[in-house]
């Protein structure tokens, strides 16, 4: 745990590719590019001052295959839940999730889908860094991640009780 408590990773999936014929939407793949996007994202989260020690992601294939690239280059093991009901989750339904977490998890990292993570994500800001105030990008573009911390146990997680820390995009990576 650090000086600001506990740090919340809010992260959409990287890009998608239209999927073929016939394929359900929830087995779309990362596309070039997302894999791409993915392991840039890892690469910031390898460097970050703070790793994360717990991971809860969607069951979609575009979700775990993001996971699994950022994981690759991150070259840690990542205690992780996956969730269907996390896909196309609505905020309140991340929110549920995030209160099962075990309070030994500091540094959480939720991987999602729009609009859902977005709007979550920008529920849950009471403050920013200015820095982060200007990255930040309501329409979460993929691969997108927001840091924000939060003080008090994960049921606690509530609107407007975090503090945007950082928010990066492949883009600006």
């Amino acid at each position: 745990m650090t000086e600001t408590g506990k740090m919340l990773f809010l992260l959409r999936h990287a890009d998608a590719g239209r999927g073929g014929a016939g394929q359900s939407d929830r087995d779309r793949p990362l596309s070039a590019r997302g894999k791409r996007e993915a392991a840039l994202i890892g690469g910031f989260l390898k460097s970050h001052p703070e790793s994360v020690d717990r991971v809860l992601c969607s069951g979609a294939l575009r979700a775990r295959q993001t996971l699994a690239g950022l994981a690759a280059v991150i070259g840690s093991q990542l205690e992780t839940g996956f969730s269907d009901a996390l896909y196309l989750a609505e905020p309140m339904a991340i929110l549920r999730a995030i209160w099962d977490v075990p309070e030994t998890a500091t540094n959480l990292l939720v991987v999602g889908h729009n609009p859902g993570i977005a709007e979550f994500a920008d529920g849950l800001m009471a403050s920013a860094e200015p820095a982060a105030k200007a990255a930040y990008r309501p329409n979460f573009p993929t691969g997108s991640l927001a840091i924000l911390s939060f003080h008090g146990p994960w049921r606690e997680l509530a609107a407007e009780s975090c503090h945007l820390l950082d928010f990066v995009t492949p883009k600006s990576l």
